[in-house]
């Protein structure tokens, strides 16, 4: 703060001492505004942080879920089902799961299953050589073919038809681990399963996709299995 005096200099002391008061109050009120306001920016750094993922927005618990749930099954080649009614997201939670994993690098091919009778879509999917079938003038490469280490999405896969499930199935079971830690094992061979081998099939497909690392542990496992274990 500048004060300018009209002619020569003759403020009393006392007066000096008013001001020098009134700055000291006014600086400190000063810096405590503006180290509000720093933190205020910082928090909203840190909100718009967590609100949006990869494209997507929200920050409601539920939405945080998703987003770490990609975080944990994107580093792993595991087949993921994605869910949801017609404009909530399923693409973007598919791209996210690729740009997270390490097939980023890769192609990213998307391919609307709807969209091909059953006779064109396993060609789509799988390719065909020439002359395979009538019409078939050249070799064609299949979407997996085309992926190339990336990520195929079949969107609206509820729609393939029969007759191309059982080849895409045999693509799709071909995966998983090393080994399986032996508590564990221990809970697998004690447990009843009600399911029978469905119920199995499916607990260790969600404990390989959940894995941290290249093994199966206790906490790996589905919840309903930790919580039935006996003595």
């Amino acid at each position: 703060m500048l004060i300018s005096c009209p002619n020569d200099c003759t403020c009393l002391k006392t007066e000096m001492e008013v001001i020098r008061l009134i700055l000291e109050q006014a600086s400190g009120a000063i810096f405590r505004a503006l180290e509000h306001e720093r933190q205020i920016q910082g928090l909203n750094v840190r909100t718009e942080q967590v609100s949006g993922y990869r494209g997507m927005v929200g920050k409601d618990p539920k939405i945080q879920v998703i987003y770490k749930l990609i975080q944990d099954v994107a580093p792993t080649d595991a087949t993921v089902l994605i869910q949801g009614e017609s404009g909530t997201g399923k693409e973007m939670v598919a791209r996210a799961l690729h740009e997270e994993s390490p097939r980023s690098g890769h192609p990213f091919v998307l391919i609307n299953c709807a969209a091909y009778p059953a006779t064109l879509l396993e060609s789509e999917l799988f390719g065909h050589e020439k002359g395979a079938f009538t019409g078939a003038v050249e070799r064609k490469i299949g979407k997996f073919e085309q992926a190339g280490g990336g990520t195929v999405f079949l969107d609206e896969i509820g729609e393939i038809p029969m007759s191309a499930q059982t080849m895409l199935l045999r693509v799709l079971q071909s995966k998983k681990i090393d080994r399986i830690d032996p508590e564990a094992m221990r809970l697998l061979v004690d447990y009843d399963w009600p399911g029978n081998i469905r119920e199995l099939e499916n607990s260790i497909e969600y404990a390989v996709t959940l894995a941290k690392s290249e093994a199966v542990f206790m906490n790996d496992l589905p919840a309903h299995l930790l919580q039935t274990a006996g003595p």
